[in-house]
């Protein structure tokens, strides 16, 4: 964070409460990611809160709360002196205080060994060590943000510009955010000043009682600095080598697990199970590894570590170079982008390099197509969500919709194709699934798809057994 205002009485609060041991403290700045490749790591794992001054919601004290019992409590604070608030918490639960000096050489590695941290923004200087992702000015009426924080915003890439007014608080519990208070709080995204697209400037209010989400924020505001995707020339839809299986979701048919089996090479063929989408990533057992071991694969191996360096341990990596087939778990597409963007993407697409099949249901086929929708880590209503767009890419130029019958959203998908013509939009219905090889798509199940196509009036629905051809999008005869 640097205070780049004039005037700054804004106070935040960050709290280490035991989620972190103190020499694991890792702090993110968006400003130092390549830009267009925004990685998906926490700022810090415990709690901040800000507030735009006035009387301090009792939010922010029931936070404080959860620090242990006659921990001390670090303020970095300079000739301002301490916050009544903050003295009076602290002598009525017992929380020593120690003063640090906001000149202090190194502050981070001088506060890793507290559990909360007080930190008034006055004395930090423009370069002192901070968190980096927010750009936070308390001068905010209204929907109208100060001028040098939008020129500042301008040039700094990966930011976001934050509105707080007074006696409204904004708490980041690792990447959550939620407003509580009297009034909403504004997030400001930068205009996209060197896409050929031009995006304005953004301003999304939130609140109190909302919530939004700092990695979507942040990444958002770090994709409008980068180029513009998707890319305005169409790219062909093709998978060179090996197979796409990708199902709509629901409970699928034997017909279709057996398809992937075969594809895989067998039921002695290696294959892994990505279950990291669930609502519980680190289940041992998730049911899809439960239905491949009934229908008879002896080598199964589930892959669920989601932690950026775990995904790139030697167990990991081993797993996916003996892989002859990969299957994605439904869940929520995000988690996907978070633990393998810049990872080990590379890892799925050289399954396909050896002829192998890579599958998934719902979230699993969504995450496989170029353009990902339905991507925002608040919710699966909204089809496209800046700062996750982009899937793990095994099928160019095409997105892909998924429980599209049973949930009515074909009408979203023909939302997403007007407004991205050069996307080709696949919706698939439930207990139904693409096989994709070079650019051949094959319908398998017991409902149907549909094509969107820019090029055509209306969605074209296909049913099983039918092919179509993704380059010159036509439907082939039948064999």
């Amino acid at each position: 964070m640097r205070r780049f205002f004039p005037v700054a009485i804004l106070v935040s609060t960050l709290l280490y409460v035991g989620l972190v041991k103190p020499n694991e403290m890792s702090i993110v700045n968006a400003a130092d990611v390549a830009v267009g490749t925004p990685q998906p790591v926490l700022p810090h794992p415990g709690v901040v809160v800000w507030w735009g001054g006035g009387e301090v919601p009792t939010a922010v004290f029931e936070r404080l709360a959860t620090v242990e019992a006659n921990s001390a409590v670090a303020v970095v604070a300079g000739e301002s002196g301490l916050s009544p608030e903050l003295t009076e918490w602290c002598q009525a639960t017992n929380h020593p205080v120690e003063v640090v000096r906001p000149d202090t050489l190194q502050l981070q590695e001088k506060l890793q060994g507290f559990k909360a941290v007080w930190i008034d923004i006055n004395s930090l200087s423009p370069d002192s060590e901070a968190i980096d992702h927010l750009m936070i000015s308390e001068e905010f009426l209204g929907e109208q943000l100060p001028e040098l924080l939008v020129a500042e915003l301008s040039s700094s890439p990966g930011r976001v510009g934050v509105g707080i007014p007074a006696r409204t608080a904004l708490i980041a519990k690792g990447r959550k955010l939620e407003v509580v208070g009297e009034s909403n709080v504004v997030f400001c995204l930068p205009a996209s000043i060197s896409r050929p697209d031009h995006r304005p400037m953004k301003l999304v209010k939130s609140k109190p009682g909302s919530e939004a989400d700092l990695l979507e924020l942040t990444r958002s505001a770090i994709a409008r600095r980068g180029p513009e995707f998707p890319a305005r020339k169409p790219v062909s839809p093709e998978v060179p080598h090996g197979t796409l299986l990708a199902c709509g979701g629901g409970n699928l048919s034997d017909e279709i697990w057996q398809r992937f089996i075969d594809l895989a090479g067998g039921t002695d063929s290696p294959i892994v199970v990505i279950p990291i989408a669930q609502p519980n990533p680190d289940d041992p057992n998730p049911k899809d590894l439960a239905k491949l071991k009934q229908l008879g694969c002896q080598r199964v191996k589930v892959l669920n570590q989601h932690a950026r360096a775990d995904v790139q341990s030697p167990e990991f990596v081993e797993a996916l170079k003996e892989a002859r087939g990969v299957w994605f778990v439904g869940g929520r597409q995000w988690k996907y982008i978070d633990a393998y963007e810049g990872t080990s993407e590379q890892l799925f697409h050289n399954v396909l390099k050896r002829n192998g099949v890579i599958g998934g249901s719902s979230a699993g086929a969504a995450v496989q197509a170029e353009y990902m929708v339905r991507g925002s880590p608040l919710g699966n209503r909204e089809i496209m969500a800046e700062g996750y767009e982009r899937g793990l890419n095994f099928l160019p130029g095409c997105a892909i919709d998924i429980h599209v019958a049973e949930r009515g959203r074909l009408k979203d998908l023909v939302s997403l194709v007007q407004t991205y013509p050069q996307v080709l939009g696949i919706g698939i219905d439930e207990d139904t699934a693409v096989e994709i090889q070079g650019s051949v798509m094959t319908v398998i199940g017991n409902r149907k798809v549909n094509i969107v196509d820019s090029h055509t009036p209306e969605p074209l629905p296909i049913k099983s057994g039918d092919r179509y051809h993704l380059v010159t999008r036509q439907l082939l005869p039948e064999k």
